[in-house]
């Protein structure tokens, strides 16, 4: 049934119920939810007012059908719902978008409620006037439904089942960043129900695990474990990209890294962490790899407590003989192999007179060495591809 009501007075806006739709809080972002999805914007008309009987039809249609759940999941699935509520559009609380007062003729009386459906160019498809109770309302939805789906090209459908297809096995493998961008987008493709369905379940199970990381780092964190929680936070917003839980995690990185007494902590663990790392190389003679974590200190902490001793060990290493030349033959080692490296670059691009070049100062540098065979080797291919 269609109630045409005067729009007039000053009444507050709809108040939304419990079991209400979420609306998009504007009619472009609706639009832009549309496009990326390939649906419909449903804009759902109402104003705070009654019959004479005393009924209020947009409250009824709002609290009573919309916020049915067989209702919920046919919006869900198809549309971008934006409210427009005419009361606060004549209080100048909202504004009129322009494609939809062109949905109305000037001067008439426009009835309420009503429920319009465009496309994401702001061009009108479908409208339902009226209140109806859900068991109603769901066949007349259900059929613009319908028609939001053909509106979908088929190689986009095509498209949408190959990215359920990657979701699912990607979600086999537990890259679950990939698996949700790939569920997603076959959301948006217009596959069926039942494949909707489906990779709706994927999503939610993906959106559990991550909330299931976030709170294991917020309890490393509450432990003040600040490094653990760090990792943890990292690890949820790089593993679940695009879930909510990774939003919050990288909300938390930014903070923690902001807030001084937080910085000062994490930088007294990480200095702490990389001298027990220098220490365990030194201890099997890994030397370059403690010179390296020795330096980090040094160049990055050198406030910290432990910059003294790093300061301690990296002297001990140079008075070292057996130390020096370890260090010495990894020198030489990644000089010899940046060489090896550069001279095969120019000889991928033809520019044999400089790729001979960086061969010989191999084995200028590093005579009696198997960088200065592998040099040998490289410049005689040289010599017989001229």
């Amino acid at each position: 049934m269609s109630h045409r009501l005067a729009v007039c007075g000053a009444l507050a806006a709809l108040a939304c119920s419990a079991g209400e739709i979420e609306y998009h809080a504007s009619f472009e972002a609706a639009l832009e939810a549309a496009g990326k999805s390939k649906q419909l914007v449903m804009v759902v008309v109402v104003a705070a007012a009654t019959d004479a009987q005393g009924r209020d039809f947009s409250k009824m249609l709002r609290e009573e059908t919309l916020s049915d759940a067989e209702i919920g999941k046919v919006v869900q699935r198809h549309f971008a719902p934006f409210l427009l509520d005419l009361r606060a559009v004549n209080e100048k609380k909202q504004a009129m978008p322009e494609a939809l007062r062109a949905c109305f003729k000037p001067g008439e009386p426009i009835g309420v409620p009503q429920v319009i459906f465009l496309d994401a160019k702001g061009k009108e498809v479908d409208r339902l006037a009226g209140y109806a109770p859900p068991i109603n309302y769901l066949g007349r939805l259900k059929a613009t439904a319908e028609k939001a789906l053909a509106l979908i090209p088929d190689k986009d459908r095509r498209d949408a089942l190959r990215a359920l297809e990657r979701g699912k096995q990607a979600v086999e493998k537990e890259d679950f960043a990939a698996a949700y961008d790939a569920l997603n987008a076959a959301l948006g493709g217009g596959i069926p129900q039942e494949e909707a369905d489906a990779a709706r379940r994927l999503l939610n199970q993906l959106e559990a695990k991550a909330t299931q990381k976030l709170d294991a780092a917020a309890e490393l964190e509450g432990k003040n474990k600040l490094g653990s929680a760090i990792r943890a936070y990292q690890e949820c917003a790089r593993s679940f990209k695009g879930t909510e839980a990774a939003r919050k995690a990288g909300e938390r990185l930014v903070e923690i890294r902001k807030d001084p007494e937080l910085r000062k902590r994490l930088n007294a663990y990480m200095a702490a962490r990389l001298l027990a790392n220098a220490q365990e190389a030194i201890q099997q003679k890994r030397f370059a790899a403690a010179a390296e974590a020795l330096d980090a200190i040094l160049r990055r902490y050198g406030d910290s407590e432990e910059a003294a001793e790093a300061k301690k060990l990296q002297e001990q290493l140079k008075a070292s003989a057996e130390a020096a030349g370890s260090l010495r033959d990894a020198r030489a080692r990644s000089e010899a192999e940046r060489l090896l490296s550069l001279g095969d670059g120019y000889r991928r691009n033809k520019m044999p007179d400089k790729a001979l070049a960086e061969y010989r100062k191999v084995l200028e540098k590093f005579p009696d060495t198997t960088f200065a065979q592998t040099a040998k080797a490289r410049i005689a291919e040289l010599a017989a591809e001229e």
